[in-house]
């Protein structure tokens, strides 16, 4: 429920959300459980409905006799005389956009007696009373007014008869069909018409009745004379706002309609298209090739081939006691490149290192891409995707800490073990025009002493340096 303090719904930005919408979108996402692909995957989707209730409009259109109304102001709706058949229209353009179930004109009535005794006392001259006031509702649809609903009481009242405030609402039900405002006229499309009682609010048989009774009095003695009648008023309506209800339901089937579009949002940018089969199920989830999926981004990729990086994993606490998988459900791990279109496998001769043996370890990573990768590979923000395939038991993964690209491996030429804690190697002995920087992301042994005269920056064979180009 969105409150009136809170931000409107607004359409995807490019530059926030890496889509453009026409309308406000709505995102589903699942939480952090354990694979909830394993029962999203089952899931498919027949019917989309999407109901909206919105309350607290001020800003609409609302005319009668006299013209256009401020609804900011207390005004008449019924006009100055009020007489039977007295009309307003009411309208949004905000309602047209939505196939409407009900709409609802609420504000507070003023220049009424405050009770339903009072009210039932200053009409029982006239013959009526505050039950005797009900309107007719109808709605403009292809130039025509189309009734909607049954006659409602205009005026209600609370327990202790105080008169409430004024709620009068047009329904879309018993065989009324719910519309869409962009067929027809959009500066009034709901009518209120006073249908009771004979005599509207009475301010002519008022007029007429004090005539009479003046005219009555001055003819005979003071015994004989007439009571004056009571001067009726025409209700004021102030603090008016207006409520709707609407519902839009589509199958996804019917590629025709404008309503309700449906689009996944995937770990890419890119909006994949939504294929439905024969019989219009849409599945909520895209065909994967495992129930476990892993993915990579890559800026500056444009004229690689290769990608190098170092996973560091650390062990969650949650998984303490750590277990290994069972040895007939050992971890297999698929590499697929995203060429723009769809995911490309790669072959696993082109897995030139996977040391990380399926995430269960720390390791180095080497993949020849199947090609050099240019602007067809990349997504609106530059990057290369690569994503990981996991299968069999993945319950010794372990949690991955960081991801260092371009890692090259170097080995000590005559190391005495001496540990090299992470950052040690930050240079080469030769100025190399090519390099942007070099790092040692991880602890190492197999150096020196500092005092000792070393011709290059060396480590043990279990250590990583990244080097970053221009």
């Amino acid at each position: 429920m969105i409150e009136r303090k809170d931000i409107i719904p607004a359409p995807c930005l490019e530059e926030v959300h890496d889509r453009v919408t026409e309308y406000p979108a709505l995102r589903i996402l699942t939480d952090n459980t354990n694979s909830p692909y394993r029962w999203a995957k089952e899931i498919t989707v027949d019917v989309v409905e999407i109901q909206t209730e919105v309350s607290g409009i001020r800003n609409f259109t609302l005319c009668n006799e006299l013209g256009e109304a401020d609804t900011t102001q207390p005004f008449q709706p019924f006009g100055i005389q009020g007489e039977r058949d007295a009309w307003f229209l009411f309208g949004n353009g905000e309602m047209g956009l939505k196939p409407l179930q009900k709409a609802t004109l609420k504000g507070k009535w003023k220049g009424l007696p405050e009770t339903k005794a009072e009210f039932d006392r200053l009409y029982r001259g006239y013959d009526a009373d505050a039950d005797a006031f009900t309107v007719a509702t109808d709605y403009r649809q292809d130039g025509e007014w189309k009734q909607c609903g049954k006659g409602q009481k205009l005026f209600n009242f609370d327990t202790e008869t105080n008169v409430l405030r004024a709620n009068i609402f047009i329904p879309f039900g018993d065989g009324i069909n719910s519309f869409n405002t962009s067929d027809y006229d959009k500066d009034g499309f709901f009518r209120v018409t006073l249908e009771s009682p004979s005599i509207g609010f009475g301010t002519e048989a008022y007029r007429k009745r004090f005539m009479e009774v003046m005219i009555h009095n001055s003819r005979c003695k003071e015994k004989h004379r007439r009571e004056m009648p009571w001067e009726p008023s025409v209700p004021l309506l102030a603090d008016a706002e207006l409520s709707y209800t609407a519902t839009a339901k589509i199958s996804p089937a019917d590629r025709n309609s404008p309503i309700i579009r449906l689009e996944r949002i995937t770990a890419l940018p890119e909006q994949i298209p939504c294929a439905t089969d024969r019989n219009g199920a849409f599945p909520f989830l895209l065909s994967a090739p495992a129930e476990y999926l892993l993915y990579f981004a890559f800026a500056r990729a444009e004229g690689e081939k290769t990608i190098r990086m170092y996973i560091d994993m650390a062990l969650p606490g949650e998984h303490i006691p750590f277990g290994c998988p069972q040895p007939d459900k050992r971890i297999q791990v698929r590499w697929e490149l995203w060429n723009g279109i769809s995911w490309q496998s790669i072959p696993s001769e082109s897995v030139e290192a996977e040391e990380t043996n399926g995430f269960t370890q720390s390791g180095f990573v080497e993949i020849t891409l199947p090609g050099i990768i240019d602007g067809r590979h990349t997504d609106r923000q530059g990057r290369m995707w690569l994503r990981a395939a996991l299968t069999g038991d993945i319950s010794a993964c372990l949690a991955i800490r960081n991801v260092w690209t371009n890692c090259i491996r170097v080995t000590a030429d005559n190391g005495d073990g001496t540990p090299l804690p992470a950052g040690t190697i930050a240079g080469t002995t030769e100025v190399n025009g090519r390099l942007e920087s070099v790092t040692q992301p991880c602890p190492a042994s197999g150096g020196g002493p500092p005092r000792r005269k070393r011709n290059t920056p060396c480590a043990s064979r279990r250590a990583y340096t990244t080097v970053t180009g221009p």
